[in-house]
């Protein structure tokens, strides 16, 4: 079955970039494979964790509604590389 816990499991490729706008100085986190899902933070690490609430309200939401959730299509070692 395809709950959250089998889509958390996937090997979601994540980014984590500075940002310097006219908005401010800021770390954006995103996951590749699920356009529109990212967090953002003053340092990395609250912007992962930003990115990881709205993966899981991203996940949850498709799920009660029935909607498609892409999954990852490029395989990854046991390390986390590709």
């Amino acid at each position: 079955m395809r709950d959250f816990e089998y889509y958390r499991s996937l090997p979601y490729r994540r980014t984590v970039e500075l940002i310097d706008d006219e908005s401010g100085r800021y770390y954006l986190a995103r996951i590749v494979e699920l356009r529109g899902v990212g967090g953002d933070g003053e340092t990395p690490e609250a912007a992962v964790r930003d990115l990881e609430q709205a993966f899981e309200t991203y996940v949850r939401v498709c799920l009660d509604d029935g909607l498609e959730i892409p999954e990852p299509t490029e395989p990854r070692t046991a390390a986390g590389s590709r």
